[in-house]
This record gives structure tokens, C-alpha cells and sequence, in this order.
């Protein structure tokens, strides 16, 4: 996939492209959450196919016409994550 992108997205329809992004998107931001222990994520397998459906569930709510794309995304994701993952302090994790 990274050869596609890297030579524009030659090949890859413009729906996987945009799903792409807010799969990458949320997985930095759950990256960042977890090392700054906002989130805990036990199940590597589990976060994955939840960013994808989240991925998916953002692509249909955004509309770029009236929204800025990484505000919507900042939202959404942190709602998402921290609403899923959220530490417990009390826990230790």
C-alpha cells in the first residue's frame, strides 16, 4: 500500500483512500494516548478492527463541505478512545 500512496494512490479508489487516513489518523492518536497513560489498550487485535469501524463510522458523519476535517477527527477519535480505553488510575493502568 505504501508503494500505491507513495505514487499518489495510483490505483486505490478515493472511499479506501479516505478510510486509509482516518484509520492512520486514530492510531496515532491512540498511540499518543497511550503513552501519555490516558488510555490502556490490552488487545492490540481489538483496537485495530474498532479504529477501522470507527474509521468507517466517521467517513459517513464528516462533511467536509461544512466541517474542518482534523477538529471533526480530534473529536470524534478522543470521544472514541478515551470512552473505550480509558485508564484507571485507581488500577495502576
Amino acid at each position: 500500500m505504501l508503494f500505491l500512496f507513495s505514487e499518489g494512490g495510483a490505483g486505490v479508489d478515493q472511499r479506501t483512500k479516505l478510510l486509509c487516513e482516518n484509520v492512520f489518523e486514530l492510531s496515532a492518536m491512540a498511540e499518543e494516548l497511550q503513552i501519555i497513560g490516558s488510555i490502556t489498550v490490552e488487545d492490540s487485535r481489538e483496537l485495530f478492527y474498532l479504529v477501522l469501524d470507527w474509521a468507517e463510522e466517521f467517513e459517513k458523519q464528516f462533511d467536509p463541505e461544512t466541517q474542518d476535517y482534523l477538529t471533526e477527527m480530534e473529536s470524534f477519535g478522543r470521544r472514541k478512545l478515551l470512552g473505550t480505553y480509558q485508564a484507571d488510575p485507581q488500577l495502576g493502568r
